[in-house]
């Protein structure tokens, strides 16, 4: 079930997550509800490795597939969400609901070897 748009924020969709008491904008950003020992606020969540996270509700919940979870379908019920670009960066149009085999496609199909730190010095081959 996706959200219905809940408000803009900076000219950004916000929706209300369809079974988190969470916003989510299109652009990464998340509101965490208040609790007991937390105001409530909005975040980009912490770096965890190439991802960020946020908690919510004592759980490490990942932005992107908040992100997914929040704005697109999922009809196909594919069980992964994927960066299309390779890099990390959450915007709502750099994300896809994708199979493990379509991740593992789109890492052998990656334009910008850069992310992964190839640079051109480093790609020379002697023979």
């Amino acid at each position: 079930m996706i959200a219905t748009v809940y408000s803009t924020l900076s000219g950004k969709l916000v929706g209300k997550h369809p079974t988190l008491d969470a916003l989510v904008s299109e652009d990464g950003w998340v509101y965490v509800p208040k609790t007991r020992h937390s105001k409530g606020h909005w975040t980009e969540g912490s770096p965890s490795g190439k991802y960020r996270v946020v908690q919510i509700h004592r759980k490490t919940r990942y932005v992107h597939i908040l992100m997914l979870e929040t704005f697109r379908e999922n009809p196909e019920h594919k069980p992964t969400g994927d960066h299309i670009d390779r890099t990390g960066r959450n915007v709502l149009s750099n994300l896809r609901w994708a199979t493990q085999a379509e991740q593992n496609e789109n890492r052998r199909t990656v334009i910008d070897r850069a992310d992964y730190g190839v640079t051109a010095n480093t790609d020379t081959y002697c023979t």
